[in-house]
């Protein structure tokens, strides 16, 4: 097989034409090619969209086929994935993100696939994460659409959601990639979005040798006064 696709059926076209059906290739399947992987092993660490129909946002989309019951693993359609597909070419990746459909805590459950591992969060806390504190505060924040006359109500729940939402799926996220780091200590960790705001201070107080980085894909505010000075000091 090459690079792990299943040559048994012609790998599905997406818009563009390229081949849609794609699974991080195999390190044996690697070594076999000769490819130069010189930038060593990255981690890629990414929350996916918490809503099932956009699951092709994430680095794969995991699905049965019925009523086979076989898996369907194809490549996802964000643009992340595609604005990456260049680095697996330098580098041995592995994505770490967010277990969202069913099919994606099996494989959770499982230990993942090759070059993927995914974080089963309770779902309380990832709904408290993503839809209370991460996309109606932050995003709004970084895009610095609070201002004294509309600002957010950060009582008492509020906190509660950043707590047991957003601090418990960041550390959730830590976990998986300082297990990575067990595994692979020379990789790089590349954290990506304001989801992931904790999670790169929870790794270095672990692995202090670690080479972390940190893109955000939004711009960056001037005022970070609207969140309460504690939060302001853990994001950071």
């Amino acid at each position: 097989a090459d690079g792990g696709i299943d040559q048994g059926q012609p790998p599905e076209l997406d818009e563009s034409g390229q081949a849609s059906e794609i699974l991080v290739r195999d390190p044996a399947a690697i070594e076999e090619d000769g490819d130069d992987r010189s930038a060593g092993i990255v981690l890629v660490v990414l929350d996916r969209t918490a809503h099932p129909a956009d699951a092709a946002d994430g680095p794969l989309l995991l699905g049965t086929i019925v009523p086979l019951g076989d898996r369907l693993t194809r490549r996802g359609r964000g643009g992340l994935v595609t604005a990456l597909r260049g680095l697996r070419e330098r580098a041995d990746v592995t994505w770490i993100a967010s277990a969202i459909t069913e099919e994606d805590r099996v494989v959770a459950a499982e230990g993942g696939v090759s070059g993927l591992r995914l974080v089963a969060h309770d779902e309380r806390a990832y709904d408290l994460f993503y839809n209370v504190v991460a996309n109606p505060v932050l995003w709004f924040v970084l895009h610095s659409l609070w201002d004294r006359a509309l600002e957010p109500r950060l009582d008492e729940a509020f906190h509660d959601a950043w707590r047991d939402g957003y601090e418990r799926v960041n550390r959730g996220f830590a976990r998986a990639v300082v297990a990575e780091l067990d595994n692979s200590p020379d990789a790089v960790v590349w954290f990506h979005d304001y989801h992931l705001f904790l999670a790169p201070r929870l790794v270095r107080d672990e692995r202090p040798d670690a080479v972390l980085g940190h893109f955000v894909h939004t711009p960056w505010p001037v005022d970070w006064s609207v969140l309460p000075e504690d939060l302001r000091r853990s994001v950071h």
